[in-house]
C-alpha cells in the first residue's frame, strides 16, 4: 500500500494532536482510535474513518497489516508516518485513525427514572429548614 509520507506539521497530525490535547476548533464529534483493538471495533461498528496514519515499521502482526489496508481504503485522506513521528503522536504502536462519532438518535433516547418522579419529591422552602430560614 504506498500512502504519501507526512510529518508532524501535516494538517492531518496537528488535527490528532488538537483532538488529543481537547482544544477548540475541532470538527463535532471527532475522536482518535489506536491500536489494532480500537481499529477492529471501529472496522465491525462501520464508523466513517476521516484520517488514516500508518507507520509500517511499527506494525506487529500481519493482522495488523491487513487491517491497516482495510482502514486506508475506508477513510477519507489516508498518510504515512515515520516511526519518530508515531512516537510523538500516538500511545499505542502502529496507526491510529481520526473518526467521527455516529451521530445520536433523539427518537431512540431514553428518559431517565429520575426525570419523572412527581414534584412532590423535591425538596421546597416549607420542608427544608436551612432555606425557610433565610
Amino acid at each position: 500500500m504506498e500512502l504519501q509520507q507526512i510529518g508532524l506539521r501535516h494538517p492531518a497530525a496537528e488535527l490528532v494532536r488538537d483532538i488529543q490535547r481537547n482544544r477548540t476548533g475541532i470538527p463535532r464529534r471527532m475522536f482518535i482510535a489506536e491500536g489494532l483493538y480500537e481499529h477492529n471495533i471501529v472496522l465491525a461498528a462501520g464508523v466513517r474513518l476521516d484520517t488514516f496514519l500508518w507507520c509500517p515499521e511499527a506494525a506487529y502482526s500481519d493482522e495488523a497489516r491487513t487491517r491497516s489496508a482495510e482502514l486506508a481504503a475506508r477513510a477519507r485522506r489516508a498518510y504515512r508516518i515515520s516511526a519518530t513521528t508515531l512516537e510523538r503522536l500516538a500511545e499505542r504502536p502502529a496507526r491510529m485513525a481520526c473518526c467521527r462519532s455516529p451521530s445520536c438518535r433523539t427518537g431512540a433516547q431514553r428518559t431517565s427514572s429520575w426525570t419523572t418522579r412527581p414534584s412532590s419529591w423535591w425538596p421546597t422552602a416549607s420542608r427544608s429548614p436551612a432555606i425557610s430560614a433565610r
